[in-house]
């Protein structure tokens, strides 16, 4: 099991009722097999990037030598065991770059890609979407028609900073009255 905490800067600010950031930081999992295959995952960085480091090296005892198939059993190991019922926010945060990496091992190993265990393919492609970040109305337009000149359908916007301007901006946009719209804050 190796780490790696990569750093990855945004081309715009992400501010939303949550954050306020250029980038995101986050661990990298690199599980090597004793058969020679890799599977790799990212663990979500939380509060704290080395924290959540840690959270994963320290499931080293609960992963090394195990049979990756056993995804469930390495998971309630590592909870249990490694007492990170404690602290979950934390254990999950770590965990689930581990869980993709071990699913990553799995795929490989079947020759499948992961997304058949899982029920098949629902879609041929999928549409990635243009982070809007939230600011005023003006400005949040000129980031509508930045995503549609490059080329994107889908818009997402955190929402819950400021509800009369989320409003206004998603009737301006969407060309109606707010009565129509849904969104979940």
């Amino acid at each position: 099991m190796e780490t790696f905490i990569v750093s990855i800067p945004y081309s715009h600010t992400e501010k939303s009722s949550r954050v306020n950031r250029l980038g995101v930081t986050d661990v990298i999992v690199k599980l090597t097999a004793d058969n020679g295959l890799v599977g790799w995952g990212e663990s979500c960085s939380g509060a704290d990037v080395k924290s959540v480091e840690q959270a994963v090296l320290s499931a080293k005892p609960y992963v090394i030598g195990k049979d990756p198939w056993q995804l469930d059993a390495i998971y309630n190991d590592y909870m249990k065991k490694g007492l990170w019922d404690f602290r979950p926010m934390t254990a999950q945060f770590a965990f689930v770059g581990i869980d993709q990496a071990l699913w990553d091992l799995c795929g490989k190993e079947a020759g499948q890609p992961v997304y058949k265990f899982f029920g098949g393919a629902m879609r041929v492609s999928v549409n990635y979407f243009y982070y809007l970040s939230h600011s005023s109305v003006e400005e949040m337009e000129r980031q509508c028609r930045d995503g549609l000149d490059k080329g994107y359908s889908v818009f997402y916007l955190k929402t819950g900073i400021d509800r009369k301007t989320e409003d206004e901006l998603l009737s301006v946009i969407l060309g109606r009255d707010y009565a129509e719209i849904s969104y979940v804050m």
